[in-house]
């Protein structure tokens, strides 16, 4: 398996640095992870890595195109 260098390079870095990050604020939060959603910002970062989720799938894909392909016959 080759993976670009650098996400691969930020993913070691980053990563336990995330996880005990989460587990910090998790803690803090007795486990409720409701203080992540309360935020406006922090919805907004959700719904974006929700939307880039979705937009590698290939149903979002073809609904996306479907939809621009609609806009222009108008």
């Amino acid at each position: 398996m080759s993976y670009p260098a650098a996400p691969f390079l930020l993913g070691i870095i980053l990563g336990p640095m995330a996880d005990n990050n989460l587990r910090r604020a998790l803690i803090l939060s007795n486990g409720d992870p409701s203080p992540f959603f309360m935020r406006p910002l922090s919805l907004i970062f959700v719904a974006a890595i929700l939307l880039l989720a979705l937009s590698q799938l290939n149903a979002f894909g073809r609904l996306r195109r479907m939809l621009i392909h609609d806009e222009f016959k108008e």
